[in-house]
């Protein structure tokens, strides 16, 4: 956007140097007081920044040691073991008789 007025070329020449000077200055004025608005902020709420640090060391170091421990081990080779067959036999008066008679 172009603005036409009845200056001539040494006179906007001036008014944009001052333009600029003065947003220059304005800028690092902001970027000053963004800086000590920030550096007050940490030192009002340093215990609370710390906290946050510790919780975040604290909880990445038991999401590292919880995989470990729960890591699943590699497969390997699988020994298939025979099914054995258990015959529970009820007692009775026979059992019982041929039992004493093996004792003796």
């Amino acid at each position: 956007m172009r603005i036409d007025c009845d200056l001539d070329g040494n006179a906007q020449l001036a008014v944009t140097r001052n333009i600029l000077f003065y947003g220059i200055l304005g800028g690092l004025l902001i970027f000053a007081l963004r800086l000590a608005e920030y550096r007050f902020l940490v030192i009002e709420h340093s215990l609370q920044i710390y906290g946050g640090l510790v919780a975040v060391v604290f909880v990445s170091l038991g999401m590292w040691l919880g995989q470990r421990i729960r890591e699943r081990p590699q497969q390997t080779d699988t020994v298939q073991v025979a099914a054995q067959t258990i015959v529970n036999v009820a007692p009775t008066p026979e059992n019982i008789d041929a039992r004493r008679d093996a004792a003796g």
